[in-house]
């Protein structure tokens, strides 16, 4: 029968603490233990060991056949050696990240044109921690770098990007308003995303009403005369009939133009307002 090597002790990172590591002999007693029926608890009792320690070697080296102590012996030794310190990065590629910054290339291009290529990858966080490293050195990597200024903090300010000027508070509104029953009342939200690249504006606007009074629910035929007329300022009516023709008549401009022209003049009065309304606002 070979020998097998005596529990390993290694020293911790942290101070005044050590563990040993689980051998070969442990794993095969761990393997027929576990076959007779003992828990993990009653493994750790009788193996001296804690019972986490149990725990996690039968979670993390068990393989797709069971818990088999050669197996599980040959996956902690492949895990020790992926976690020793080292030189993970080639030579090589530091060259060809030196080179390429030495052309003013930036991290972020350098490291995807290393997955073009199908070069070893390497992160441009790593980069970055690479450049700033050669720094303290006394390096002059950084000097690659398209951005020299150093980058304050600021302290005592508020942020002021996507704040409206002037704005009036929505406690300041009128309580006729939260009731949303008097027509031309009307409230927009506007949603920055974290990055500050994306915005939504959301509008509540007479959507209902408008959806109402555009056919689309009711037959405008079967609705009061009064209401009838009102409809034919509401350029939804127009639209659901193009989009209607269109698609299920194959209809042509000779005989949609009466609802163009009616978009087009509707365009044109709130457009005509609109304007209007700014040249007062600018006097």
């Amino acid at each position: 029968m070979c020998e097998h090597p005596s529990p390993s002790t290694t020293t911790s990172k942290l101070p005044g603490m050590t563990y040993t590591h689980l051998t070969r002999d442990e794993r095969y007693q761990i393997a027929i233990l576990t076959k007779a029926g003992h828990g993990q608890s009653e493994i750790a009792e009788l193996m001296k060991r804690h019972r986490s320690t149990i725990s996690r070697e039968l979670r993390r080296n068990r393989g797709q056949r069971g818990y088999r102590p050669k197996q599980a012996h040959e996956f902690s030794q492949a895990r020790m050696r992926a976690c020793e310190n080292g030189p993970r990065i080639a030579d090589e590629t530091w060259v060809f990240v030196d080179e390429q910054l030495g052309e003013l290339w930036s991290p972020e291009q350098i490291s995807g044109r290393l997955e073009e290529r199908g070069l070893p990858s390497v992160s441009h966080e790593s980069i970055y921690s690479r450049i700033y490293a050669d720094k303290r050195k006394g390096g002059t990597l950084h000097r690659a770098l398209r951005c020299q200024k150093a980058r304050r903090k600021r302290y005592g300010s508020r942020e002021r990007r996507g704040t409206i000027p002037n704005q009036v508070s929505i406690d300041q509104r009128p309580a006729i308003v939260d009731t949303r029953e008097r027509f031309g009342d009307w409230e927009a939200d506007l949603m920055i995303g974290a990055g500050q690249q994306q915005a939504l504006v959301t509008t509540f606007f007479f959507t209902f009403p408008i959806i109402l009074l555009s056919g689309f629910i009711f037959p405008i035929a079967n609705m009061p005369p009064v209401i009838q007329w009102v409809t034919y300022v509401n350029p939804l009516r127009y639209f659901l009939v193009i989009i209607r023709d269109i698609f299920l008549k194959g209809s042509g401009l000779d005989i949609l133009w009466p609802q163009m022209l009616a978009l087009l003049s509707i365009s044109v009065s709130v457009m005509v307002l609109a304007v209007r309304r700014v040249s007062k606002t600018l006097d």
